[in-house]
């Protein structure tokens, strides 16, 4: 592999990955995470008077919506790093990026568990893969229109040259 390559398809996917673990540190605990979402809430005059149950709740929300949109980015940068320049994919590049997402989310909650303010669990595994597999159909879903013939319309637009008209 050619440094290009590894600085442009590699490299983003294991600074994610970087970035992943060091929010499954204290930095990523919910103290930290419940204090900067009641600062928010407290600048907000609708939201100012919420529940301190309320505001857990919503810190639940947001903290699985992260596990979610964390793991769709990694696997599309993962499927990237795969595919490199190919305009297709193969089962194998797919089946390959969510195993190693969910090898990662797994080995991610199993870190969480040696911190002693974070604790990991299977559930947000499960949160993991399913970003994951959203992050892959995303990038199913991207490549087949990528790769789909042009439409009628397009046709018009296009830059090939037109056949000659007909001899008179």
């Amino acid at each position: 592999m050619t440094p290009r390559r590894f600085t442009v398809y590699v490299l983003p996917l294991l600074v994610w990955m970087l970035v992943i673990f060091g929010w499954s540190t204290d930095a990523g605990s919910a103290e930290h995470t419940r204090s900067w979402l009641q600062r928010l809430l407290s600048d907000l005059p609708l939201l100012r008077d919420l529940p301190p149950a309320r505001i857990l709740d919503i810190d639940y929300g947001i903290r699985k919506a992260a596990h979610i949109t964390e793991y769709a980015i990694l696997a599309v940068l993962a499927f990237r790093a795969v595919r490199r320049e190919r305009q297709t994919f193969r089962d194998v590049d797919v089946w390959g990026v969510l195993l190693l997402c969910v090898a990662y989310a797994a080995t991610d909650e199993l870190h969480q568990l040696t911190v002693a303010s974070r604790f990991g669990t299977v559930g947000d595994v499960l949160y993991d893969t399913f970003g994951a597999m959203v992050g892959v159909v995303a990038c199913l879903w991207l490549t087949a229109r990528a790769t789909a013939s042009p439409a009628p319309l397009d046709l018009m637009y296009s830059t090939a040259k037109s056949p000659p008209p007909p001899p008179a």
